[in-house]
């Protein structure tokens, strides 16, 4: 479940795998030089929820594990990453 995203400038690979049971989102991602780095969680109407990154990532490779803040109802939501003019959204279903 990898979207690859590529331009001249920035690259990336971004993944986002659930573990409900304990509340957090499993991010991974390689960034192919360095660009401002932004993940956060959306709801279906598009509201933001939660950031879960907002720096300057150098090129390298990198899994993060994010804690989901409040307890979501059960429903659709939104994982966006963005690097420099590049986004990928990923969703997540609570169930």
């Amino acid at each position: 479940a990898y979207n690859r995203i590529k331009s001249r400038a920035i690259s990336f690979t971004f993944d986002l795998v659930s573990n409900l049971v304990h509340s957090e989102v499993a991010i991974t991602f390689t960034m192919h030089s360095t660009t401002s780095v932004d993940v956060a969680l959306y709801n279906i109407s598009g509201m933001r929820l939660q950031t879960f990154l907002k720096e300057t990532m150098p090129a390298g490779n990198y899994h993060d594990s994010f804690s989901i803040s409040a307890i979501l109802p059960a429903g659709m939501y939104f994982v966006r990453m963005q690097g420099g003019a590049m986004a990928v959204t990923r969703r997540l279903v609570i169930q």
